[in-house]
């Protein structure tokens, strides 16, 4: 770890704040509902920070989310190597690193989401998979998702800054 890391570490152990290292395969419950679940997806390669950024496939009845993180596409293609696709069908998808590298065609034929959610704005042409396939960016106003267990329910306000 580095000195950022051994200083929030430090921090959160001052303020008591509950610190606990997650791996690969760990779940956690939300809630008192085991319906609901977060179950942590890491590379095992040592590609740097962002390869091994948590990813996290969020469970609630039949709905499905996948936050992935800061991952490459480097990583995702490792995963479809090396992994269950079945680990990546979802719902909604939450694009890796702001959408900066768009997602495998591969990979997102693994996903099949109805939603992709970018933390960007469409003015970036390294995204053009995304747009292509009619991304919603939270840059062009908030995007918002809800799920019963059964329905999603997807939104976005208007930008009122620009």
């Amino acid at each position: 770890p580095d000195d950022h890391h051994e200083k929030m570490v430090r921090a959160a152990r001052r303020h008591n704040v509950p610190y606990q290292v997650i791996d690969d395969g760990d779940v956690f419950t939300l809630g008192t509902s085991a319906t609901a679940t977060i179950t942590i997806i890491r590379c095992d390669q040592k590609w740097g920070q962002n390869a091994r950024s948590a990813a996290c496939r969020v469970e609630f009845g039949g709905g499905t989310i996948l936050l992935l993180a800061d991952v490459s596409n480097r990583v995702m293609n490792y995963w479809l190597e090396t992994r269950d696709p079945a680990e990546f069908d979802c719902d909604v998808v939450k694009a890796p690193h702001h959408g900066i590298d768009g997602i495998p065609e591969a990979f997102m034929d693994v996903l099949s989401p109805s939603v992709i959610v970018c933390t960007n704005n469409t003015i970036n042409d390294h995204n053009i998979t995304l747009e292509r396939l009619g991304a919603l960016y939270s840059g062009d106003g908030t995007v918002h998702i809800e799920t019963d267990g059964t329905d999603w329910y997807v939104w976005q306000d208007p930008n009122w800054i620009d």
